[in-house]
């Protein structure tokens, strides 16, 4: 796989199932080979922080659920799509317990990367493309989700991040604008 798109947004969101699925055209269009989750439709659950996926089944959590095929999807993947409603500056819960997950990507080793102790992952450098669309008018919350994908970012040691933030009153021209400029910008990388 080229990408992994991780949907945290509900069926009936429309702006974001908008994205969702022009994404998907835009990389059929360019040719990219692409794995779809729509994470509120699948079995998901928590990381339970007991460390087995580091030690006991390296790199495999040892909780039987849907994130075995998300990981496989993602490890293949050289780029990282999440697609969330902005929720008090972060993602829906369905997304940030994937990305708790990503963990099992990373060695349990660390290294020191600029001056910050990091994983090394086990299958290569991603990069990762933040896709948010605010529920609320909060002031700070665009600011947050976009540090928190940079961090995010970081922890998977990505070479690359890119954030967008769709304004839900945005009309469909308007978002498709956007989406189509960061995409430009992300298959370049």
């Amino acid at each position: 796989m080229d990408w992994t798109i991780l949907d945290g947004f509900d069926h009936d969101h429309i702006i974001g199932t908008y994205v969702g699925t022009l994404l998907r055209h835009r990389l059929d269009q360019a040719g990219k080979r692409h794995a779809y989750f729509k994470l509120n439709a699948m079995e998901l659950t928590a990381c339970r922080s007991c460390g087995a996926c580091g030690y006991k089944s390296p790199g495999k959590c040892v909780v039987a659920d849907d994130h075995h095929e998300i990981m496989r999807a993602a490890a293949a993947s050289s780029v990282l799509v999440y697609l969330s409603p902005i929720r008090f500056g972060g993602y829906t819960s369905p997304l940030k317990m994937t990305t708790e997950k990503f963990m099992n990507l990373g060695l349990p080793y660390y290294m020191v990367r600029k001056g910050q102790l990091l994983h090394r992952m086990r299958y290569g450098e991603k990069s990762l493309m933040t896709i948010g669309v605010p529920e609320a008018d909060v002031a700070g919350q665009e600011d947050t989700f976009r540090l928190l994908g940079r961090r995010n970012a970081k922890n998977l040691a990505c070479r690359h991040h890119l954030a967008m933030v769709v304004r839900p009153s945005a009309a469909l021209a308007e978002a498709e604008a956007a989406l189509d400029a960061t995409l430009k910008e992300a298959l370049a990388w």
